[in-house]
């Protein structure tokens, strides 16, 4: 069985977790309009009136046990920076997805990403034991996609016509994973790129 109750923070070097609720709503609007997030087509990121409705069904999935939603905090200068989640928790076959992540244009291609997900992955495997980490990435999203292949995540496939995103453009999702024995070698590498990122 899964550990299924959600960790109030995850602490890193240079990035702190918090569960997100709703005293983080304005410094997340603020890290939304940084970047203009809610255009970006190959997201899916709320827009200001949006994120309210946004914390209220992060706290429905944490009570419930199915998401771990949290607020990305930059621990030096205590902003909020961003959101990411660990969701689809699956005990019965040992397996999440780390997704719904989004960051402030003026803190991407820094550390905040990388620690985010050494925090996530870590407590995936190492706390709730997991056997599988999914990654969902929009098949327009080379970023992305690239950013994942980097950390030794293996493309397995993708959804055609996955999804229908709100400016009406079906989306094709490609499908990347991480499973129990690549994760040593996938912490080294994050750990190698925190090591470039942080003083």
């Amino acid at each position: 069985m899964l550990q299924r109750v959600p960790k109030q923070f995850l602490e890193g070097k240079k990035v702190r977790l918090e569960l997100l609720s709703h005293c983080h709503r304005q410094s997340l609007i603020e890290a939304i309009k940084d970047g203009k997030l809610w255009q970006i087509t190959e997201t899916m990121v709320p827009n200001e009136e949006e994120v309210a409705d946004f914390i209220d069904k992060a706290q429905i999935e944490h009570a419930d046990n199915t998401a771990f939603v949290y607020a990305i905090v930059d621990k030096e200068s205590n902003s909020v920076v961003g959101s990411s989640r660990l969701m689809n928790i699956n005990s019965a076959h040992r397996k999440v997805e780390v997704g719904y992540t989004f960051i402030a244009a003026s803190w991407q291609k820094t550390y905040v990403n990388t620690e985010t997900k050494l925090l996530l992955l870590t407590l995936a495997f190492e706390s709730m034991k997991v056997h599988r980490v999914e990654f969902s990435i929009d098949s327009k999203n080379f970023a992305s996609q690239k950013a994942i292949e980097r950390i030794g995540a293996i493309r397995e496939g993708t959804l055609r016509n996955h999804m229908i995103l709100r400016n009406h453009r079906t989306r094709h999702t490609i499908i990347y994973s991480i499973i129990t024995a690549e994760w040593n070698q996938v912490k080294m590498r994050l750990q190698d790129n925190l090591k470039t990122k942080i003083p």
